[in-house]
C-alpha cells in the first residue's frame, strides 16, 4: 500500500445540484466558496437519454463503473449488491493507494483495507472495521428512511449527540448552533444538520487517516430542489401553496448558503478536488404530490399478498422479497390492480424480477383523509397506510456539472459523459503510478 499523502483527490458529490440557478443567488449574495468553485475548471456532464434511467442510483453506478446504465444493468437502489463490475474505488485501491468513502449511493464496499468506509442510507453493505462509523451508519439509515414519519427514537438521539461531540470541530460551534437555532421553524434545516455532521465526519477522517483517493456525498440539494423548486427567488412558474410553505421561504438559498460554508473547508485543504452534481434538477410543470407506505409489510398483509421480506428504499419505493415465483407473479398482479374510485392507478412502476418486486407509489395526487380504494370487490382506506412526503417540484435531467482545481483534467467548457470520469479518476492516479 502507497504512503504517498502528495497524490489525493477529493471526490465531492453534490447530487443534483443545479448550478445555473444557483449561479443567480452566488451572485447576489456574493456567496465567496461556491464563486471560487465556479471559477475553477469546469464542464457540463451528460449521461443518459431515456428518462426511466436518470436516476441518481442509476447514474452514481455509472460514473463508480465507466459504464452506461445499459452496460452496468443497475436499475435500482441496492441492485449494486450484485454488481459485477469493478468500481472506481477498489480500482484506486488495487493500483496501491488508500480510498475511502463517506454514503457513496448505491456502492457496494469491496475495499479491502479502506481508510473509512459509512455506506449510504439505502445500500445494505458492509463498513469499514470502526465500531462507531458502523453505528452512525446503521442511525442514518433509520433517520433518512423514517424521515416522512419523524421517527428518530432516543437511540438514534443520542448517536447523534454523542457524534457531534466526538467529531464536530469546537470552531463550528457557532455554525452548529446556527443550524440548531433553525431546525424546529424549518424542517429542511434538518437535512443540513445531517449533512453537516457528515461533513465533519469526512474531515475528521481525512484528518486522522492517510487517504489518497476518497469521497463524500451530499443528497441535500436534490432533496431541497424535490420538494421546493418552486419557492426559488429566480423561478417564475407555478409557487407552492401556503399551507406546504410560505411564500417567502426559500430553502434552495439556505441550501446553497450552507454548501457555501461546507464547500470552503474544502478550499482551503490544499487537496485536489473533483466536485460533480452526477446529473442536475429542473421544475416541473405542474405539482404533483408525493407518499410512501410507511409499513409496508403491514400494508401487503392487510392485502393478503404472500412474501418473504420487505425493504424501504428511497422516498416512494420498497422492495417485496419472495419464496418462489408464483407469489412474486400475484402480488404484481394484485398491487398492479389498486385503483382510487375514478380507476386511477395507485403503482404505476412495478418491476418485476426473479423473486422480487420493486414497487413505486406512483399516484400523483392528493390524498384525502378518508381516501378509498378498488381492491377484489373490497373497499379499503388507504391513507392510513401512507405518509405524505412532499409536492414534487423538481425534476431529474441528464445535464451535470463538473468543476476541480486538476490542471487539463477535462477540456474547459465542454460536455463530458459523465461516465468518463472514471477513466479520467483512474489516468490521475495512473500517471504517478511509477
Amino acid at each position: 500500500m502507497r504512503n504517498n499523502q502528495e497524490k489525493n483527490l477529493l471526490l465531492i458529490q453534490l447530487n443534483e445540484l443545479n448550478f445555473d440557478y444557483a449561479k443567480y443567488y452566488i451572485e447576489k449574495y456574493n456567496l465567496v466558496n461556491l464563486n471560487n468553485l465556479i471559477k475553477s475548471s469546469n464542464c457540463h456532464t451528460s449521461s443518459e437519454i431515456k428518462y426511466e434511467s436518470l436516476e441518481p442510483w442509476i447514474q452514481w453506478v455509472t460514473l463508480n463503473t465507466g459504464k452506461s446504465a445499459a452496460e452496468h444493468k443497475i436499475f435500482r437502489l441496492g441492485d449494486v449488491e450484485n454488481l459485477q463490475d469493478e468500481q472506481i474505488y477498489e480500482k484506486i485501491e488495487n493500483l496501491g493507494y488508500r480510498v475511502g468513502a463517506i454514503c457513496p449511493m448505491n456502492t457496494v464496499n469491496r475495499l479491502n483495507s479502506p481508510a473509512f468506509f459509512i455506506s449510504d442510507p439505502w445500500t445494505k453493505t458492509t463498513g469499514d472495521k470502526n465500531y462507531f462509523n458502523n453505528l452512525i451508519s446503521k442511525c442514518l439509515s433509520e433517520v433518512i428512511n423514517n424521515n416522512s414519519q419523524r421517527k428518530v427514537g432516543l437511540l438514534n438521539y443520542l448517536i447523534i449527540i454523542i457524534s457531534i461531540l466526538k467529531f464536530v470541530r469546537f470552531k463550528k460551534y457557532f455554525y452548529l448552533f446556527k443550524i440548531l437555532s433553525k431546525i424546529f421553524f424549518k424542517k429542511w434545516y434538518r437535512v443540513f444538520l445531517l449533512e453537516f455532521l457528515l461533513h465533519e465526519i469526512y474531515l475528521n477522517n481525512l484528518k486522522n487517516n492517510i487517504t489518497n483517493f476518497s469521497s463524500v456525498f451530499f443528497n441535500g440539494a436534490a432533496h431541497i430542489q424535490h420538494h421546493y423548486f418552486f419557492n426559488l427567488e429566480n423561478f417564475d412558474g407555478d409557487k407552492n401553496p401556503e399551507w406546504y410553505i410560505k411564500k417567502n421561504e426559500d430553502p434552495f438559498r439556505d441550501t446553497l448558503f450552507f454548501y457555501n460554508e461546507i464547500i470552503g473547508d474544502y478550499l482551503k485543504l490544499n487537496k485536489n478536488f473533483l466536485v460533480l452534481t452526477g446529473l442536475t434538477q429542473v421544475p416541473y410543470k405542474y405539482k404533483k404530490y408525493y407518499y410512501r407506505i410507511n409499513n409496508p409489510s403491514f400494508f401487503l398483509d392487510t392485502l393478503n399478498i404472500k412474501y418473504k421480506n420487505t425493504k424501504s428504499r428511497m422516498t416512494r419505493d420498497f422492495l417485496i422479497e419472495f419464496s418462489n415465483n408464483q407469489e412474486t407473479k400475484d402480488a404484481h398482479e394484485k398491487l398492479s390492480k389498486l385503483k382510487d374510485m375514478n380507476g386511477n392507478k395507485l403503482f404505476e412502476e412495478l418491476d418485476i424480477r426473479n423473486k422480487s418486486l420493486f414497487v413505486t407509489l406512483t399516484y400523483p395526487h392528493e390524498i384525502q383523509n378518508k381516501f378509498e380504494v378498488n381492491f377484489e370487490d373490497k373497499i379499503i382506506n388507504f391513507k392510513k397506510f401512507i405518509s405524505f412526503v412532499a409536492l414534487k417540484n423538481g425534476m431529474h435531467d441528464s445535464k451535470g456539472y463538473a468543476f476541480t482545481n486538476i490542471e487539463n483534467f477535462f477540456e474547459q467548457n465542454s460536455e463530458v459523459e459523465l461516465k468518463s470520469f472514471f477513466n479520467k479518476i483512474k489516468k490521475y492516479f495512473q500517471n504517478e503510478k511509477n
